[in-house]
């Protein structure tokens, strides 16, 4: 948890008291809530340009993160 906290230079307390409801909070999504009432179901299978760009980047970022640790 030290290693992680000083590769994300936080403390771990800031780890240790990450709230996730904060970042995927779905119960107040506007994209989420216009469809409970409906009976249709949107799939989107389709991923656009900054879509693929973020989840390359988040990647390179893993890999990254991933050698830092392999470093110490």
């Amino acid at each position: 948890m030290q290693e992680i906290a000083q590769i994300l230079e936080v403390d771990v307390s800031q780890i240790l008291n990450f709230d996730a409801t904060q970042v995927f909070n779905i119960s107040n999504n506007h994209l989420v809530q216009s469809n409970i009432d409906s009976k249709e179901v949107q799939n989107h299978t389709q991923v656009d340009n900054y879509t693929e760009k973020y989840i390359k980047m988040l990647e390179t970022e893993i890999e990254r993160l991933k050698a830092l640790v392999g470093e110490k």
